[in-house]
């Protein structure tokens, strides 16, 4: 039920709920498969102001995996500057998710006009403005 009423909440563009649903999504106790729907919602909702706090949730290993990847999903929606592209830069030779953050690196990176090249043998990323 709780997966559902995240969904519908994405659907309904009603962006008042934003801080509920991110203090939601970074509760450790909430079941996994809600945190999903909730950062999948956020997406949709197309609020650019949660990138930060995505970023920040991305980044933390202690978030579920399955989870994480959705939240990288949902940066590649709304995320679009330089900067939001050099922290998933920095995440990607470490992640165990470093497939879905090259997916949202790669849209990020388009959208911001940015350029991302490998450096030090693939171990970090430099990203150039283009």
């Amino acid at each position: 039920m709780r997966r559902s009423i995240a969904s519908a909440l994405g659907d309904l563009g009603e962006l008042s709920v934003i801080p509920d649903l991110l203090r939601v999504l970074a509760d450790k106790q909430e079941d996994p498969r809600v945190r999903q729907n909730i950062a999948s919602a956020l997406g949709k909702l197309g609020e650019r102001s949660v990138v930060p706090e995505l970023l920040r949730l991305l980044a933390n290993q202690q978030v579920a995996q399955g989870v994480r990847e959705i939240i990288a999903e949902a940066i590649a929606k709304l995320a679009d500057s330089e900067q939001d592209a050099r922290t998933l830069a920095t995440l990607l030779p470490t992640s165990d998710i470093a497939e879905s953050i090259y997916r949202a690196l790669w849209t990020v990176s388009r959208r911001a006009g940015v350029r991302v090249f490998k450096a030090d043998g693939g171990k970090q990323f430099e990203v150039v403005a283009w």
